[in-house]
C-alpha cells in the first residue's frame, strides 16, 4: 500500500496547492483520536509477550519499538502521499481514495487482506475478555462451555457485520472509536495504573507526567467525542 501511494505521487505529481493547506479546528481532535486508534494494541501485549522466544523486558521493549516504528513509517507514508495526491478531497475511507485502475484495485486488495487477518485477532481478544468477565462475576466461577463460547463468537461477528453494513463511511467509525475509547486506553488508563502503582506523592516530580497525560486524555476524550458527533450532525 505504501509503495503504491509513493508511485502514485511520482506518476501524477503533487496536486495539493498552498491554499489547500488550511487549519480545520473542528477536525483536529477527531484526527488525533484516529491516529491514536492506529496504535492502540494494548490488548495484544500479553499474547505478544508469550510468543517471544526470549521473554525478557528488554526483548519485549525492542520488539515493541521496532513494531511501532515500522507502523509509523508505513502509516506516515500513506498519509502524506495520499494528501499530496488528493489534497482536501481525501476521504476518511481509505478504500475510496484510490482510482479505479489496476494499481488502485491492487492497493484495495492489500488493505482488505490486512483487515481480514486483523479482524480474527481482535475478535478473539474481545471474546476472551468477555468470557473472563462472565466467569469472574458468575456464582460458580466456571468457564463458559465450548457451545456458549461459539455462540458468543458468532454473536460478535454478526453484530460487527451489521454495524459495518449499516455505515457508509468507515472514517467516521475510526474517528468515533479513536476519541471515545482509544485515547482512554492509550493515555487515561495507563496513567491511572501508573499512579496506583507508584507510591510517590501525587504531585511529586515522578507523578506529574502521569497526571498531565491523565488530564489531557480525559479532556481530549470528552471534547473529541463531542466534536465527532457535531461533525456527523453537520
Amino acid at each position: 500500500i505504501a509503495s503504491y501511494s509513493l508511485m502514485h505521487v511520482v506518476h501524477t505529481g503533487v496536486r495539493v496547492r498552498s491554499e489547500d493547506i488550511v487549519w480545520r479546528g473542528t477536525h483536529v481532535l477527531p484526527a488525533f483520536g484516529l491516529i491514536t486508534g492506529a496504535y492502540v494494541c494494548h490488548h495484544n501485549a500479553f499474547d505478544i509477550y508469550k510468543s517471544l522466544r526470549v521473554r525478557t523486558q528488554p526483548q519485549y521493549r525492542r520488539v515493541s519499538v521496532c513494531a511501532s516504528t515500522g507502523a509509523l513509517v508505513a502509516l506516515s507514508t500513506v498519509a502524506f502521499a495520499g494528501y499530496l495526491s488528493y489534497g482536501p478531497a481525501v476521504s476518511g475511507d481509505i478504500l475510496r481514495n484510490w482510482p479505479h485502475s489496476f494499481g488502485g484495485h491492487l492497493a484495495r486488495v492489500a488493505a482488505i487482506t490486512v483487515l481480514l487477518f486483523t479482524y480474527p485477532l481482535d475478535a478473539y481478544v474481545l471474546r476472551v475478555n468477555i468470557e473472563e468477565m462472565v466467569q469472574r462475576h458468575s456464582a460458580t466461577r466456571t468457564p463458559l462451555s465450548r457451545t456458549a463460547s461459539s455462540r458468543l463468537a458468532v454473536a460478535l461477528v454478526v453484530a460487527s457485520s451489521l454495524c459495518a453494513t449499516a455505515l457508509k463511511d468507515s472514517g467516521v467509525v475510526f474517528e468515533l472509536f479513536g476519541t471515545a475509547s482509544a485515547i482512554t486506553i492509550a493515555y487515561v488508563l495507563p496513567s491511572l495504573c501508573a499512579l496506583a502503582l507508584d507510591r510517590a506523592p501525587l504531585c511529586s516530580a515522578r507523578t506529574i507526567g502521569h497526571l498531565i497525560f491523565f488530564v489531557l486524555g480525559v479532556l481530549t476524550t470528552i471534547t473529541g467525542t463531542a466534536a465527532v458527533i457535531a461533525n456527523i450532525a453537520a
